[in-house]
Parts: structure tokens; C-alpha cells; sequence
């Protein structure tokens, strides 16, 4: 028999707190990263930067088939046994897709060895290999967080968050010292979310048991769990994946159009505004869809809380967008040197898709609650096109700080398309959900 969550209603002051839990990991992190950027500058060169958002953005893309976005499943799940299989579900993708991608890497290293004249060698074997350690790494990384959010262990959430990030900034920092490269900026990056995801789960032992029993659960029903659970398979996987799609062409069309070190500079510039606004977005994601799925199963009012939440939010970004556009530029100039002019530039335009990200959150989990995924997926299919429209004309007919801009500024407008659609839904005695 089924085991029903045992969870009750947060009151607001549980629910303030667990946002200013998990957000002060996310500003201790960020702090701790930001310290060490004129470091990083000073060590690390552009085009090795531009490595390191290359291989970042390959990984974005096939992550996505990491867990088959069954993590989120894992907190919205009615029961806990349930839970425990969508988690040990799961785990197994993320080993599976892992363990197949590194055969496919071995094998393509050997064809390239005894066949160089049909299998071209890669720039670098340790750099390849990463891809599948780096997918397996933030995929259990992403269950660990899903099982933290469940039990409401958002303590323990920041605190991974933190060791995370200033495990991988002093990887990164050791690395570059002794002049190994961009590998040093890879490694550093899994290195940290190994360090963060053990950090989640030795801090609470309830973490630990609820994962040692997912990971001990029989594969009995387990499959009929992901059909019942299968939005999140489906529509789930096909949004994200667009979403990393087009959020990644960046790197992929400008060092296409304009080179590794205009990569290099747009990598810095979304470490400096986007990596903090996404961390933000992404925890917040976390508390609301925990809220919102606990609110639905009462039957509470979820769109009362989500015009809330978004009018809070707009408020909290628009100081946000005024300072970063503003100050952005000279402060960039200033801390990370003349040579990173051109990722202060950049910076000042991110800051436009940055606010928007964290503005839409309230919504998109307002639709995930509401088994609305596929509205979300024409959502990332006008942005992909939009977004590779605009890269690509501007990269050929523009420069590189027009693209960005124009890319920012219409990934903005679509977000806050999407924001105005939810906020806009209302109940109806003929259908559950139509536009007021």
C-alpha cells in the first residue's frame, strides 16, 4: 500500500525561510565565486573559457537525457513510496546513459587510433571522456537535490550549493597555478558537484536512508510508475531539451561566427550575471514547485500565489536589471582587466534574459502542478527558433554584441509572454483551465 506524504502545509514564515535558506547557500556561493573571477581571469585565458562553455553547453544539451527529468517527478509525487522509485528510477538512467555514452567515447578513441584517416582524433581524449562523467556527476547531483527538496531538507540544499561551489573554485584556481589548461576549468566543474552532492547527502541522514532505500527499491512497477509519471518523461524531456538547446546556441554559433575568445568572453559574462541568476531560479524552482504541489493536493488557491510571488519577484528584479545594466561594464573592466572588456559588454545585455528567468519561475511550476507541460514545450519551441533566427543573422550580418543583445532581449520578451499566459489563467465551470 501506497504511503501517503506525510508533509503538511507550510505556513508563509516556513515557506520565507526556506527561500532564505536556500538563498543564502546561493549568495555565499555566488560570493565565493565572484572573489575568485579576477583570479580566474588572471590565470585562464579567453579561448581557454571558450573551451570550457563549449563543453559546458555539449553537456547542458545531453544531460537532459540524464534522468529523463524524473528528479522533479520525485517532489511532486503523492506518495513516498512512489517517490522512492521515481528516485531509484531515477539513479539507474542517470548510470545507464553514463556508462553507454563512456563505451561510445572508448570506441570512438580506438577507431581514431587504428583508422585516423576516417575517424578524426579529438583535440584532447581527457576532454571527451569528461562529457560522460560530467552527465553521470550533475544527473545524481539533480536526484540528490530532488530527494533534499521532498524532505524538505533545504538546509542541507545551501550548504551543497556552497561546498560546490568553492570546492570547484579552488580546483580551478589549484589547476590553473600549475598551468594544466582548460581541463583544469573542466575538472574543477565535476569535481565540485561530486564534493556538493556528496555534501547533500552525508549532512542529513534522512537523505542518506531515503536514497539507500530508493536505491534498494525492486524494479517491480517501477515501469508502470514512469508511464503514470510519463509528462515528465515525455513533455518534461523534450522542454528541457529544447530549453538547453537554446540556451547553449551561444557558444556553439559564436565561436562559429567570431571564435573561441568572443566564446571565451560570453562564457565569463554568463558566469558573472546568468550562473547566479540561474542557481537562484533553479532553487527557488525547488521551494515553489514543493509548495505549489502541496497546495494542489488541498485544493488551495494556486493562482492567487502565483500572481504573489510574480509581483514579488518583478519587484526584486527590476532593482536587479537597473544596477547589473548600469554598473555592469566598468565594473567588469575594472576587476577582471582591459582584456575582458568585451564580457562586461556582453554582461550588461544577459542581464534582460537573466531577470525574466527568475520572473517566469512561479509560472512555469503553476504549469507543471497543472499537468500544462505541453504549453511550455510551444513555449521552447518559438524560443529555440526565435533564438537561432536571431544568432544566426546577426552573426552574419552583425557583430557579436548585437547578437547577444538582440538574443537577450527577445529570450526576455517570450518569457514574459509566458508569464502574462499564466497569470492570466483562470477557473471555469466547463473547462478546468482557460484564459480570463
Amino acid at each position: 500500500m501506497n504511503k501517503q506524504g506525510t508533509e503538511h502545509r507550510p505556513s508563509a514564515k516556513t515557506f520565507l525561510g526556506r527561500v532564505a535558506a536556500v538563498a543564502t547557500g546561493n549568495v555565499i556561493a555566488q560570493a565565493c565565486a565572484f572573489l575568485a573571477f579576477p583570479l580566474l581571469a588572471r590565470i585562464y585565458t579567453p579561448s581557454e573559457f571558450g573551451i570550457l562553455g563549449v563543453y559546458l553547453a555539449v553537456v547542458g544539451v545531453l544531460q537532459v537525457f540524464g534522468t529523463f527529468r524524473f528528479d522533479d517527478a520525485v517532489i511532486v509525487a503523492d506518495h513516498d513510496d512512489d517517490s522512492e522509485r521515481l528516485a531509484s528510477l531515477a539513479l539507474r538512467i542517470a548510470l545507464t546513459i553514463s556508462t553507454g555514452l563512456t563505451v561510445a567515447c572508448l570506441i570512438y578513441l580506438w577507431l581514431s587510433v587504428i583508422h585516423p584517416s576516417f575517424v578524426p582524433r579529438p583535440i584532447d581524449s581527457a576532454m571527451l571522456l569528461a562529457i560522460p562523467l560530467g552527465i553521470a556527476v550533475d544527473s545524481i547531483f539533480l536526484v540528490f537535490r530532488a530527494v533534499s527538496v521532498r524532505l524538505t531538507k533545504f538546509k542541507a540544499v545551501s550548504v551543497a550549493l556552497v561546498v560546490s561551489t568553492v570546492s570547484k573554485v579552488v580546483i580551478q584556481v589549484v589547476a590553473g597555478w600549475f598551468g594544466v589548461g582548460a581541463i583544469g576549468l573542466i575538472g574543477g566543474h565535476i569535481l565540485g558537484f561530486m564534493l556538493g552532492g556528496a555534501t547533500m547527502v552525508i549532512a542529513e541522514p534522512a537523505t542518506f536512508n531515503y536514497i539507500v532505500r530508493a536505491w534498494k527499491t525492486s524494479s517491480k512497477g517501477m515501469w508502470q510508475l514512469a508511464r503514470e509519471f510519463r509528462d515528465f518523461g515525455t513533455y518534461d524531456t523534450l522542454n528541457a531539451l529544447l530549453n538547453s538547446l537554446s540556451r547553449n546556441l551561444p557558444y556553439f554559433l559564436l565561436t562559429t561566427f567570431f571564435g573561441l575568445s568572443v566564446a571565451g568572453a560570453f562564457t565569463m559574462a554568463v558566469r558573472l550575471v546568468m550562473t547566479p541568476l540561474n542557481l537562484i531560479s533553479q532553487s527557488l524552482r525547488h521551494v515553489v514547485l514543493q509548495r505549489m504541489s502541496g497546495m494542489s493536493r488541498n485544493g488551495e488557491d494556486l493562482l492567487a500565489f502565483v500572481r504573489q510571488q510574480t509581483l514579488i519577484l518583478a519587484g526584486a528584479m527590476l532593482v536587479v536589471f537597473v544596477l547589473f545594466f548600469l554598473a555592469t561594464p566598468l565594473v567588469v573592466a575594472f576587476v577582471l582587466g582591459p582584456e575582458w572588456e568585451l564580457a562586461g559588454q556582453y554582461a550588461r545585455w544577459l542581464i534582460f534574459w537573466g531577470a525574466c528567468m527568475v520572473l517566469n519561475v512561479p509560472s512555469v511550476c503553476f504549469l507543471k502542478v497543472m499537468r500544462r507541460q505541453y504549453i511550455i514545450l510551444i513555449h521552447q519551441i518559438v524560443l529555440l527558433t526565435v533564438r537561432a533566427g536571431v544568432l544566426t543573422l546577426a552573426g552574419m550580418m552583425l557583430g557579436a554584441i548585437p547578437a547577444i543583445a538582440l538574443f537577450a532581449i527577445s529570450s526576455a520578451v517570450l518569457n514574459i509572454g509566458l508569464v502574462l499566459y499564466a497569470n492570466l489563467l483562470t477557473r471555469s465551470s466547463r473547462s478546468p483551465w482557460v484564459i480570463a
